[in-house]
């Protein structure tokens, strides 16, 4: 007769049970569907009520110093993508826990763009003085490192004013155009970015730009 299995105790004098209980908490799904359409591992990658742990998935693509959970969270793209989600879901998005079996976890959404984040295989970086070069080249007769008593502007033509930039660095180019447009107050204000972003990411710096009057354009890197 098939002996019943154990029931777990609670009790402050048992590290073994405790440690068990702390271990019940999380789901091991190798069999997790969401996971393994996108080439998850669910047999190293925990749940945790429901929520993924993006520090299991950092562990997977080999732990890379530069693209920690709390690194990429700290992100301004991915504060806008939680900020989006948590507009939609009654619960937490992400939360982390200190401790042996602790990490941070975020729903499914989130988790899946950490993971694309942690597989992307690092591009050519453009530099900002290239891109200059490259824009400044397709536009034709243009006049370039244009100075004004607050700087230089990068590219200036017969109806543009152009700051090109990072767009992790938008913002920054939308402070100069502002600035050197006072200089040049008949040209139209423009910020030519260049990187990674997401559609989402890029119609909000599109909708602040059109209240202030700047068009924007980007490449990707």
């Amino acid at each position: 007769m098939p002996t019943a299995a154990p029931k777990i105790v609670s009790t402050q004098n048992s590290e073994t049970a405790q440690e068990f209980q702390q271990l019940e908490l999380f789901e091991w799904g190798s069999h997790d569907k969401a996971l393994a359409s996108r080439n998850i591992p669910g047999s190293q990658v925990r749940r945790r009520k429901g929520l993924i742990c993006l520090t299991d998935m950092w562990r997977v693509s080999g732990s890379p110093k530069n693209k920690t959970p709390p690194r990429w969270l700290r992100q301004e793209q991915t504060q806008f993508l939680v900020q989006s989600l948590q507009s939609q879901i009654q619960d937490k998005v992400t939360y982390s826990q200190r401790g042996k079996y602790g990490g941070t976890f975020a729903v499914d959404e989130l988790a899946f763009k950490y993971w694309e984040y942690l597989n992307t295989k690092p591009r050519v970086r453009l530099s900002e003085k290239s891109v200059q070069k490259r824009l400044a080249k397709s536009l034709g007769k243009v006049k370039c490192e244009v100075p004004t008593l607050a700087g230089n502007i990068d590219i200036l033509t017969e109806r543009e004013l152009i700051e090109v930039k990072s767009v992790k660095s938008w913002k920054s180019a939308v402070g100069q155009v502002m600035i050197y447009g006072q200089s040049y107050p008949e040209r139209q204000k423009r910020i030519h970015l260049f990187g990674e972003a997401s559609p989402d990411f890029f119609s909000l710096i599109r909708s602040r730009c059109a209240a202030l009057d700047i068009e924007m354009s980007w490449e990707k890197s």
